[in-house]
């Protein structure tokens, strides 16, 4: 899965993108993170390591194999320094499919 490195303004974190095949985005924070392995501990599925980058203290950051991520939040829950995001789409794509789906039910009608 491709990785995008979001921009660093001086005012925020460069951060680490995956694009979640399900409908979302998960991000990690290098500078915020501490290496304290909370996430890797929690994820359900599994899907958490650890990185070749280094956190905010010079310890391994952690990395998503975003395939696998079920956007459940658990990792950005657990996480003491807020270095991981996670965004759900789900309400957006469903909300998108309700639209279409009344707009082929309108014109069926006519």
């Amino acid at each position: 899965m491709e990785q995008k490195t979001l921009k660093e303004d001086g005012k925020t974190f460069v951060g680490f993108r995956s694009e979640v095949p399900r409908g979302g985005s998960w991000t990690v924070y290098p500078g915020l993170c501490k290496g304290c392995g909370f996430c890797i501990e929690v994820c359900p599925v599994a899907v958490i390591s650890w990185s070749d980058r280094l956190g905010v203290y010079g310890t391994p950051s952690v990395e998503v194999d975003a395939e696998g991520c079920i956007l459940c939040h658990q990792c950005e829950r657990i996480c003491p320094d807020a270095a991981i995001g996670v965004e759900s789409r789900h309400g957006v794509v469903a909300n998108r499919e309700q639209q279409e789906t009344a707009k082929d039910t309108g014109r069926n009608q006519s």
